[in-house]
């Protein structure tokens, strides 16, 4: 049985004519695709995909402990494949490990996807304790930031965003935060 969420995951996908990721937790075996050429010196561009996020909520990114505050997009994906792999030792398979040829492929694909205009704002948020009587940064850069990839990158990557749409990426994800939505 899957959750509610991924459960109208499929159904949208199927409505669309689209095949939505798997819903158990399995190895994927990603390789690069034969005949794309990588090089961006070259003359001939392979096809390109235009795509955009919208950050419904704050989404708040810690790398090289500093605060994201714009959406890169490299950054962004490394912390939704951080999430997704928390998420299946928490709740499949206690000893799952990425291997790190897929690891490789995938930031490489991510690193390669261009921002082409982001309309984000910062929005400062805390969330306070009663009991510690602290009060612990929430906030984080909320809009829209668009993007341009290889289409052979897109193919690659999009499963993983969709995956992303469901779990939340980011810090204080279990508060709302985290939520985004593919806009093509």
């Amino acid at each position: 049985p899957c959750s509610p969420a991924a459960a109208t995951m499929q159904a949208n996908c199927h409505q669309q004519g689209q095949t939505p990721p798997p819903l158990h937790a399995q190895m994927l075996t990603i390789q690069p695709i034969e005949g794309v050429n990588y090089d961006q010196s070259s003359h001939h561009r392979p096809s390109q995909v235009a795509f955009g996020l919208h950050f419904i909520t704050p989404m708040r990114i810690i790398s090289n402990q500093e605060v994201l505050r714009v959406p890169q997009f490299g950054l962004l994906f490394k912390a939704l494949l951080k999430r997704l792999d928390d998420l299946t030792k928490q709740y499949a398979d206690p000893h799952f490990r990425r291997p790190r040829e897929q690891i490789d492929l995938l930031e490489a694909a991510a690193n390669r996807v261009m921002m082409q205009a982001t309309h984000t704002e910062w929005i400062d948020l805390f969330s306070g304790s009663s009991r510690t009587h602290s009060r612990t940064p929430t906030g984080g850069f909320v809009g829209y930031a668009q993007y341009s990839a290889l289409l052979a990158d897109w193919q690659l990557l999009r499963p993983w965003l969709h995956w992303g749409e469901l779990a939340q990426v980011g810090k204080n994800t279990v508060k709302g935060d985290g939520v985004f939505r593919i806009e093509n």
